[in-house]
């Protein structure tokens, strides 16, 4: 049988009460950092695009599903701020697809991206 001094005893105690206090905390925190979102679906054979005024920078989540069993290639554009962010391929046959960016600045977003003709295509946006 193991012994242990009463001072030993007391640490474990408080580093376990301080693990179980900051697993909780961060538990609870996990609500307010809730992601912001906007989508779209394209008319048939039309492109489709996203905005909001409301970034303050950080994450963004582009997603695209896009309908069709063709490997034609199609290209989405992410603008902050009026100037292109970045983009991105994908084709009709893929499966829903999304791409994530760190340390975006701030301004208005735009999301964009073409459908096909006979098929349509959704976009998602999401941000903290």
């Amino acid at each position: 049988m193991r012994v242990m001094s009463l001072k030993a005893t007391a640490i474990a105690t408080t580093a376990a009460f301080a693990f179980t206090a900051g697993a909780t905390a961060a538990a609870e925190a996990a609500p307010s950092a809730a992601k912001h979102r906007v989508s779209s679906t394209s008319k048939v054979s039309k492109g489709t695009s996203v905005a909001t005024k409301a970034f303050g920078g950080g994450t963004v989540t582009v997603a695209v599903d896009a309908s069709g069993s063709k490997d034609i290639k199609h290209t989405w554009k992410l603008s902050v701020g009026g100037k292109q962010f970045t983009s991105g391929t994908y084709k009709e046959s893929d499966k829903k697809k999304s791409w994530t960016f760190t340390k975006v600045r701030s301004g208005e977003l735009k999301l964009s991206a073409p459908a096909a003709k006979g098929e349509v295509t959704k976009i998602t946006l999401e941000w903290n």
